[in-house]
């Protein structure tokens, strides 16, 4: 490495994807290392414009909303929630009240779909 700052190849578009807390933790870690290790899109004065390559996204699938908010090194989700897809169900009780409700369907070869 050495230092030196590497392009990214820009005939390849990569998404790095995390599930849940340990995923957050993996894609800022990841996201740390490309703002440290890859050229970044810069204005004329050479200044960044982008924290990270074009072709280069995080997405975070999570529960909890509250893993936007949290870095490691120079890395952060963007502010705007666009790396961050909320997957939280808002009323469990009522969706587990729902499930319960409805009745069971069985299949046997015998006697095809039943009701239970």
């Amino acid at each position: 490495y050495g230092g030196a700052r590497v392009n990214a190849d820009p005939r390849r578009a990569v998404l790095f994807v995390g599930l849940g807390g340990s995923g957050a933790d993996a894609l800022l870690r990841i996201k740390d290392q490309v703002k440290t290790r890859m050229l970044l899109p810069s204005d004329k004065t050479g200044a960044p414009v982008a924290d990270t390559p074009k072709n280069v996204g995080f997405l975070e699938v999570d529960t909890d909303e509250s893993v936007q908010k949290v870095g490691y090194g120079n890395a952060r989700f963007d502010p705007f929630g666009n790396e961050f897809c909320n997957i939280s169900v808002p009323d469990k009780p009522e969706v587990i009240r729902e499930v319960k409700k409805r009745k069971k369907r069985v299949w046997s070869a015998g006697s095809g779909l039943t009701t239970m």
